[in-house]
């Protein structure tokens, strides 16, 4: 194996670590179940589909899981997600959002305040904001701060998306990130969107949309991303023998 070769393959590995160490990235679709915007419901030409009860949802969630710990408790622990980390979801034409900044918490009998209320969960979940009525039930996420943005404008409110295992199946003692979700075992995740209106009287209006995603896929499939990098691997291998 001459010294081309083995440089080849050390360029091949650095590759391949270097896909693995990128973002995790996923994209979902799916329904919103309850809530509605007075602004877009009834169907208005504000927006190109109304957003209530019905209202389809695309979106997309990227997360680094290589970051360090922010906080831990005895039932969680916390990864503070910086750009180009984000979590965008999309009704009616309408971008409700989080660009970095937001907490990726590993969840282990924590009783969820916001998310899924009264029910003690296993999973991860995805959330930045802060509720405007009620700030305590989301206790430490105003350290992400306290608003989202609507079309790219900052709004009072809180974001999150939130994968839950209901297997109740014992599981691992690891607090770290996935790097692969297990949708197969956690489910399709919920997502919540709540939020304040303000109308030209100074008056404030409470929205809070509740979201069943139906689909969830990684982008690219881990086997796709294999194959590219497999292929790069081969080429450099290719380019490393001699003619």
């Amino acid at each position: 194996m001459t010294k081309r070769t083995l440089l080849s393959i050390a360029i091949a590995l650095k590759i391949a670590n270097a896909a693995q160490a990128g973002l995790v990235q996923y994209e979902f679709a799916g329904h919103v179940v309850r809530g509605s915007d007075p602004r877009f419901f009834p169907p208005s030409s504000a927006a190109s589909s109304p957003i209530g009860p019905g209202a389809p949802v695309t979106g997309r969630l990227s997360y680094d899981p290589n970051v360090t710990i922010e906080t831990t408790g005895s039932r969680y622990t916390d990864y503070r997600q910086t750009t180009p980390a984000e979590l965008v979801i999309q009704i009616g034409g309408v971008d409700f959002a989080t660009h970095g900044d937001f907490l990726a918490t590993v969840i282990n009998e924590l009783l969820d305040a916001w998310l899924n209320p009264g029910q003690r969960d296993y999973g991860i979940s995805f959330v930045d904001g802060e509720d405007p009525f009620n700030p305590l039930a989301t206790g430490r996420l105003p350290a992400t701060g306290n608003t989202i943005l609507i079309n790219g404008i900052p709004v009072s409110g809180i974001i999150g998306l939130g994968f839950d295992d209901r297997t109740l199946l014992p599981r691992s003692a690891s607090t770290d990130l996935p790097a692969r979700m297990d949708v197969a075992r956690l489910g399709p995740p919920h997502a919540g969107i709540y939020y304040l209106l303000g109308d030209p009287l100074g008056r404030q209006k409470s929205v809070r949309l509740s979201i069943r995603i139906n689909t969830i896929r990684q982008v690219p499939e881990p086997h796709t991303a294999a194959a590219v990098v497999a292929l790069g691997a081969i080429s450099l291998l290719g380019a490393g023998r001699p003619r």
